[in-house]
């Protein structure tokens, strides 16, 4: 929590009075809230006589259970639908070599750090990454979930079993597993129990193929929708597995999906396999269980939003990166709109601008974005610095 010097003192303070009385999507405690001196509180407590903002509203903040965060500047490759991953995989490595050269000649802490801001713009405020680089990853200081023993999968791991099954691991095993819709996919599922002799616990990543018989063997599975569509025609049957194990949300990079995570969201609600409420905990409260993530980690995260609709579940899946109004991390903003510079220290910030709208950001991210505009890289997200200004 910031010092409450007199600058720090005020800039909460407007946080503070700008969102007293806005309320939150799904809580079932308090019906609002407010933020004074760093705390969320419940404004029934405090200015009880302002009106409740019908503008904007609130919500935990996001976690995505699944990205590749050195893999988000690539575009969509795939030339078709594809059986596996393999065959994916072997089939843009053929026919993208230039595109993905030139991705991977880019710094890497470039290409990292805009998988991290990638995931700001959205509203996200715990990432969990599937892959290495982790000291590079913690030099950035934003939540990202590194806490688990990584296999990638049973195809492209050399001696998966081994590792599977070293005694003296206690973390978690997360693994690619059963992406795709050949009988290969199945096997690999029924493989992969067969072998945990040691009932690890295991989180499932894509799981197309999985079936109930499945399920009840895994501690959670990571539900990538847009990007199984994108590559596969289709994804894992959630609705008949949801009650047997644990749904979480996942992205995946951009390799395989839309960098905005809000059409995502839009694509699974349409499949209408989970509920709005079990889509919405599928991206706060699950992962929060499935990952261990305690009260400190999480109790400060939110994000204030645009709201279009009456209904607050509507507004939220109507959401797009440009009605991301604040994100706040550990009670600090770290994302705030042009409407809302007074919450912010401006000496620390730097505007960039997301598609028509103005988003202040901390000067890391400013400096990242104006970094890959000098490498004259495309950005995601219609993203670009003030200097250069996409026409209207």
């Amino acid at each position: 929590m910031p010092g409450l010097n007199s600058k720090n003192y005020t800039r909460l303070f407007n946080v503070y009075r700008l969102l007293a009385n806005v309320d939150i999507l799904y809580d079932e405690n308090c019906k609002s809230f407010s933020i004074k001196h760093g705390q969320l509180l419940n404004s029934t407590d405090v200015f009880s006589n302002q009106h409740t903002d019908t503008e904007i509203f609130a919500f935990p903040g996001l976690i995505n259970s699944h990205d590749h965060l050195e893999f988000n500047l690539f575009p969509l490759l795939a030339r078709h639908t594809y059986g596996d991953y393999k065959e994916w995989a072997s089939d843009i490595h053929q026919y993208y070599k230039k595109e993905i050269k030139q991705i991977l000649n880019l710094p890497l802490p470039l290409r990292v750090g805009w998988g991290i801001l990638k995931n700001i713009l959205n509203g996200i405020t715990t990432i969990v990454h599937h892959g290495g680089y982790h000291r590079l990853i913690n030099q950035f200081n934003y939540p990202v979930f590194l806490h688990y023993q990584y296999i990638h999968s049973i195809s492209y791991e050399k001696n998966w079993k081994l590792k599977l099954n070293y005694p003296w691991f206690q973390k978690d095993v997360m693994v690619h597993i059963g992406e795709g819709t050949s009988p290969e996919m199945t096997a690999e599922i029924d493989n992969l129990i067969k072998w945990n002799l040691f009932k690890r616990n295991l989180i499932g990543i894509h799981a197309i193929q999985i079936l109930p018989k499945h399920a009840k063997h895994f501690k959670a599975i990571i539900w990538c929708p847009d990007s199984n569509i994108y590559l596969y025609g289709k994804g894992p049957v959630i609705d008949k597995v949801k009650h047997l194990t644990t749904i979480v949300f996942g992205t995946d990079s951009n390799l395989s999906a839309s960098s905005n995570m809000w059409q995502q969201v839009r694509v699974a609600r349409g499949l209408g396999m989970l509920s709005d409420e079990e889509l919405f905990y599928a991206l706060t409260r699950n992962p929060k269980q499935v990952f261990k993530l305690n009260h400190r980690q999480t109790s400060g995260n939110w994000v204030i939003a645009k709201r279009t609709h009456t209904d607050l579940p509507l507004s939220f899946y109507s959401l797009n990166p440009e009605d991301i109004l604040l994100v706040i991390v550990n009670y600090k903003v770290v994302l705030a709109d042009a409407a809302y510079i007074a919450c912010i220290d401006q000496g620390l910030f730097q505007p960039i601008r997301v598609g028509r709208a103005v988003k202040w950001l901390p000067l890391q991210w400013s400096q990242l974005v104006s970094e890959l505009e000098q490498l004259n890289v495309s950005l995601p997200l219609n993203v670009s610095s003030l200097r250069h200004i996409p026409p209207r």
